[in-house]
């Protein structure tokens, strides 16, 4: 329960950089957390009474993530989807329709990593160079 709401987390199974079952901020702060497969299973292991839903890691959910984040707003849930809007080349995230159907909220800028000293444009990735 946060602020007195029923509050459920979901985190992709390919982000295991912090901890196996819990999302965790760059502070350190950490909240349990459903770990499935793809988006397609929030649906399979969700507890329905919940008022608000969590998806960490949008990027690695899978194609079913649109339908399945629109599914739970429908059925009249808080959904909260955090992930990248684009990628390390500054393209299109994997889901640039999630941000057509979301509800205007500020957008925040990725945190910085450990040796930058301002906040990131874009997610980083090792490239071969030759």
């Amino acid at each position: 329960m946060i602020a007195r709401k029923r509050v459920e987390v979901f985190k992709p199974s390919i982000d295991t950089r912090y901890s196996d079952d819990e999302i965790v901020s760059h502070g350190d702060l950490r909240m349990h957390s459903q770990v499935v497969a793809n988006a397609g299973e929030i649906t399979e292991r969700i507890d329905w009474r919940s008022e608000v839903v969590g998806i960490d890691e949008a990027n690695f959910m899978g194609p079913q993530l649109v339908d399945v984040a629109q599914r739970l707003a429908d059925s009249g849930k808080q959904v909260i989807v955090a992930g990248l809007d684009t990628d390390y080349l500054a393209g299109p995230s994997a889901h640039p329709d999630l941000l057509a159907l979301s509800d205007p909220s500020p957008r925040r800028s990725p945190f910085a990593c450990a040796a930058a000293t301002r906040p990131s444009t874009r997610s980083g990735c090792a490239v071969p160079t030759s």
